[in-house]
């Protein structure tokens, strides 16, 4: 069969937040470890780079890991800390107050805020509390049109670069029910930017139960907002069946002979 692939070893470079790294869950337990042995045990030879740990902003970043690892796919997981304001930055905001943790042009040189600082302030009443208020103020707390922006400027970087294959992801689903209901428009923000752009893009906000706490003793989540084993397995499923049609041995992956 025609590939854009060249008989020979498939490069892959993941390239996204805090999931990529494998946060909370360990690396071992990570989607796209799990991703490579699912193609190496179809007999695809992968070399896998994961770069973690980075926002949408972060697009010197990205450039240079694209430099260094020449990819044949890339897989982008952007969004969650854009997707996840907090009550107090939207009033700091509305009242002209500015934050300290606001997001620029030369975010490169900031870390990704520390993932547990999300769970530390995710009580049951204060995301009761969170989510009436949004309501009441008209769902203001994320910034869309900054998100297209960012995602903009990341992937005209990335077309320059030559990669045969970019593959983004839609935001990961979680427990939250407020965050849920971010991360659904999100995707679709998500998928118009692939669009633009000619990429492909892959749906996981269904591949889970989600939008309640209660999912989280079910080991889908390790708490409301980050994926548990079982959702990075999913969530791997997913995009190993998505990486299909494309791989020069899609006759291995549907079970056929090479």
């Amino acid at each position: 069969m025609d590939s854009q692939f060249p008989d020979r070893l498939l490069n892959v470079l993941f390239a996204g937040g805090c999931h990529v790294a494998g946060y909370p869950v360990g690396e071992e337990a990570s989607f796209p470890v799990l991703v490579e042995h699912a193609l190496a045990a179809a007999g695809v030879e992968v070399r896998a780079t994961r770069v973690g740990y980075l926002k949408l902003a972060h697009r010197r970043r990205v450039l240079a890991a694209c430099r260094a690892a020449s990819p044949d796919v890339l897989i982008l997981q952007f969004g969650h800390p854009e997707l996840n304001k907090s009550l107090s930055t939207y009033l700091r905001s509305r009242l002209g107050f500015r934050s300290r943790a606001a997001e620029s042009d030369s975010s490169d040189a900031l870390p990704l805020s520390d993932p547990a600082s999300l769970v530390s302030s995710g009580s049951e009443f204060r995301r009761r509390a969170k989510t009436l208020l949004d309501r009441w103020l008209g769902h203001p707390l994320v910034d869309f049109g900054r998100i297209e922006i960012l995602w903009e400027r990341l992937l005209d970087e990335i077309d320059g670069c030559g990669i045969p294959r970019t593959i983004l992801l839609s935001p990961f689903p979680c427990a939250d029910p407020l965050v849920m209901y971010y991360r659904r428009r999100g995707g679709a923000v998500f998928a118009e930017a692939a669009r633009r752009h000619g990429h492909e893009f892959i749906d996981l906000l269904d591949t889970l139960p989600s939008g309640h706490p209660a999912a989280i003793g079910q080991g889908f989540y390790s708490d409301v907002f980050h994926l548990g084993c079982r959702g990075h397995e999913a969530v791997a499923d997913a995009i190993t069946a998505g990486l299909r049609a494309g791989l020069p041995v899609a006759e291995v992956l549907a079970g056929g002979t090479p």
